[in-house]
């Protein structure tokens, strides 16, 4: 299992300016960090111009030299003017679409370019937090990051034979489940499970034989705010387990928690670093999780994001200390 960091934007919103560098592969190489993941994107830019990629690969040289291993993440944010409506036209469950619709196939191609010119990252999360949504009607979803079972399972199987077909030896992630108890409830619908059950299913209809994906995406935000129950985190973790079992006839899969993390504005400094401990002690038991991404390296105020095992002046918290001795 590599233990690593989930980032920031390593990029400014236009592109322009690096915001990943010798300070950050410092902290990285002190915290014993061997894995990390951040997201591609587009941002403010009309397109993904020769510049724009040159400046990613720039950073991923940086990370593949200091031996650290590099998640492209590629989300909406990938796709100038990505909308939701866009993503989520033609889906099964609301319109009796299979899925399918032009965004897909812009974002697939977007993945193929991506691949073709970073062929140093070999580990690619497609879609980020595909079941986390804001608004229910019935069995309609919006807000959030949400996509339609049907609509995600034509993305990977798109995008991922994108990918493969510049680098067949890559492995593609399925974007990481948003797994959460919120107001107490522990169930498999909260785990993400029953939103991967459904993602079998809609693959199935679409044919096709071979799984589009290798491994399966998980952010964990349990117990939150709070002290982490182990048993929590173990019911999550083996939710996921037990849908890929069930559906692929006993195999499992291997696993990326490619988010975990609780906030210091509210828990205590302690407390984090404690679950901290607690996660990585779990998710030591079992061999088929390839990485744990603890979010974030450091804190971000104007994203009001305290997740970080490092204040934003880079002094470290108790959680640095627990993470260099997981």
């Amino acid at each position: 299992m590599k233990k690593g960091f989930a980032l920031n934007w390593v990029l400014s919103n236009d592109g322009r300016t690096p915001l990943f560098g010798v300070r950050d592969l410092q902290v990285l190489a002190d915290a014993g960090a061997r894995i990390v993941r951040f997201e591609l994107r587009v941002g403010s830019a009309p397109e993904w111009s020769d510049d724009l990629i040159g400046r990613y690969a720039g950073i991923v040289r940086q990370l593949t030299g200091a031996g650290i291993s590099p998640i492209g993440l590629i989300y909406a944010d990938a796709v100038p003017g990505a909308k939701q409506a866009d993503w989520n036209a033609g889906n099964a469950e609301t319109t009796g679409g299979m899925g399918d619709n032009p965004f897909i196939h812009r974002f697939a191609d977007l993945a193929r370019q991506l691949a073709a010119a970073l062929p140093e990252i070999s580990l690619w999360e497609i879609w980020n937090e595909p079941n986390a949504w804001r608004q229910q009607s019935g069995r309609a979803y919006s807000g959030g990051s949400f996509i339609y079972p049907s609509n995600f399972a034509a993305i990977l199987m798109q995008a991922g034979a994108a990918i493969k077909r510049v680098q067949p030896a890559a492995t593609i992630i399925t974007g990481g489940l948003l797994s959460h108890n919120n107001h107490g409830i522990l169930n498999t619908q909260n785990s993400g499970a029953d939103y991967l059950n459904d993602l079998y299913g809609a693959l199935k209809r679409l044919g096709g034989g071979t799984l589009p994906f290798d491994a399966i995406g998980q952010h964990l935000y349990v117990d939150q705010p709070g002290q982490a129950d182990p048993d929590h985190l173990w019911q999550y973790i083996s939710h996921m387990q037990a849908i890929a079992q069930r559906n692929e006839g006993g195999a499992g899969r291997p696993l990326y928690l490619t988010e975990a993390a609780w906030t210091t504005t509210a828990v205590a400094p302690e407390l984090q670093a404690a679950n901290l401990r607690t996660l990585f002690e779990v998710c030591g038991r079992d061999e088929r999780i390839a990485a744990v991404c603890w979010f974030q390296m450091r804190d971000n105020p104007p994203g009001k994001q305290y997740f970080g095992v490092c204040a934003p002046d880079w002094s470290p918290k108790p959680a640095f200390g627990a993470f260099q001795g997981v």
